[in-house]
């Protein structure tokens, strides 16, 4: 019966007894939820190609934006935290991310 639940839901059978599955799996449908939105999806294929400090740049304007527009930082988790985002730094006027090339 839970295989079948977790087959029409589309989860591991794991997502309804590990709490770690269910966060790895509840983090995936929040990414495919974003993807949905045709601004998301612009931005993530025009960022495509871009060198990793591009991206950091990109990143920092994004943030930037979420924090003027009142919204929380955005929890996603990278796969490498020592990837080019050790280049942002926050401002010491304001706060916000600022990338040092």
């Amino acid at each position: 019966m839970l295989q079948a639940i977790a087959r029409f839901f589309g989860v591991p059978e794991t997502y309804f007894s590990d709490d770690l599955t269910a966060a790895q799996a509840d983090e995936q449908l929040d990414l495919l939820q974003a993807m949905r939105d045709d601004g998301v999806r612009a931005v993530a294929l025009r960022a495509a190609g871009l060198s990793e400090r591009s991206l950091a740049a990109v990143k920092a304007l994004i943030e930037n934006a979420r924090h003027l527009e009142g919204l929380p930082p955005a929890e996603i988790s990278e796969s490498d935290p020592s990837d080019s985002s050790r280049n942002v730094y926050p401002c010491r006027i304001c706060g916000t991310a600022v990338v040092r090339w």
